[in-house]
């Protein structure tokens, strides 16, 4: 002992810390050794249901409504995500329905079937002057049911694309498409929403728009470029709903409402024939994260689940598409496609 009691003091604190050192020790190493344990049961796990995925160079044997036909299993999942990529990934092969020759049944017409494979096919064989796969096209007595199979497996955006362009003028330029259509503009600028890619057959109905950071914003539909080739849509930066043949939602905080464009000729381009304001008085509050959506060509407008106004359908509604002027970002999502 010293003559120094807090010397003493802080001496015994010191021994009683390392007196504990070796069973802290201890029980980090147990800590230790339990974790590693659980890491090597993950791993075999992982193993386990790697080796239960088939290999993309598989060739399967099909029975698709009684016809037999040969496929790569690269070609059955090559759109991730899709309910027939994970049905033929290989981990469920075991419990897929099968006839007595062992062949993986489905039961769909082959009219309808083939012309999906041939397309996910010919997806594999796009070249610089090819650049994309053609959506199939199908006489009026099977769209119905091609469609719903498509959608079935969740195969809806490949067949039937869709991206997003910035309206520059007379030239478009293209901006994002699936999964994520979105939009980053610094400047005010407009754009729309069009099927690309050689989908000639899907187009949208209703659409949402989410908000993030923005200065201004205009929701709505503008007639498609391809309805438009005589005279021009006008200046972009007027905005969808000032430009030509287009209606949209205003959101401006002093003065909202839904503006009309007009139509600058009178053939059946469609369109607006003399410019209108509709003024909404009891507009809710648009800021970042709100969701405007618009039904059936217009005739519904929603903002964060209120219904705000309710208009005729559109003239020539199918050759409109959705538009939208904005100086910030927005995303849009829950497409309804209508063939």
């Amino acid at each position: 002992m010293s003559d120094d009691p807090k010397s003493d003091s802080l001496l015994e604190d010191c021994a009683a810390i390392i007196a504990t050192l070796p069973q802290e020790v201890q029980d980090r190493i147990k800590v230790l050794e339990e974790k590693t344990m659980q890491l090597d049961e993950l791993k075999q796990t992982l193993e386990k249901e790697g080796r239960c995925f088939g290999k993309p160079s598989d060739v399967l044997r099909l029975n698709v409504g009684g016809n037999r036909i040969d496929v790569l299993r690269r070609t059955l999942t090559s759109v991730e995500g899709s309910m027939l990529a994970t049905r033929f990934s290989g981990r469920w092969d075991d419990s897929l329905e099968k006839d007595v020759e062992g062949n993986f049944f489905i039961d769909q017409p082959i009219e309808l079937f083939l012309p999906l494979l041939n397309f996910l096919r010919a997806r594999e064989c796009v070249t610089a002057r090819v650049p994309y796969a053609k959506t199939p096209r199908m006489n009026k007595l099977l769209q119905t049911d091609f469609v719903g199979m498509v959608e079935y497996y969740g195969l809806s955006h490949c067949v039937f694309p869709l991206a997003i362009f910035e309206i520059n003028g007379d030239i478009s330029s293209r901006i994002s498409g699936y999964p994520d259509y979105r939009v980053n503009s610094e400047q005010w600028a407009s754009f729309q929403l069009l099927p690309c890619d050689g989908n000639k057959y899907g187009k949208v109905k209703s659409f949402e728009v989410t908000l993030g950071d923005f200065t201004s914003v205009h929701v709505g539909w503008m007639l498609s470029p391809q309805y438009t080739p005589s005279y021009s849509m006008g200046d972009p930066k007027l905005g969808v709903g000032y430009m030509n043949c287009s209606v949209a939602l205003d959101c401006r905080e002093t003065r909202p409402g839904i503006s009309f464009g007009e139509r600058p000729s009178l053939d059946d381009a469609g369109g607006i024939l003399s410019r209108q304001f509709v003024p909404i008085n009891d507009l809710p509050s648009i800021t970042k994260g709100s969701v405007i959506r618009c039904e059936n060509y217009g005739e519904a407008w929603y903002v964060d689940g209120q219904r705000i106004k309710s208009l005729s359908k559109l003239e020539y509604s199918e050759r409109y598409c959705p538009s939208f002027s904005v100086k910030g970002s927005l995303c849009v999502s829950n497409i309804e496609l209508e063939y």
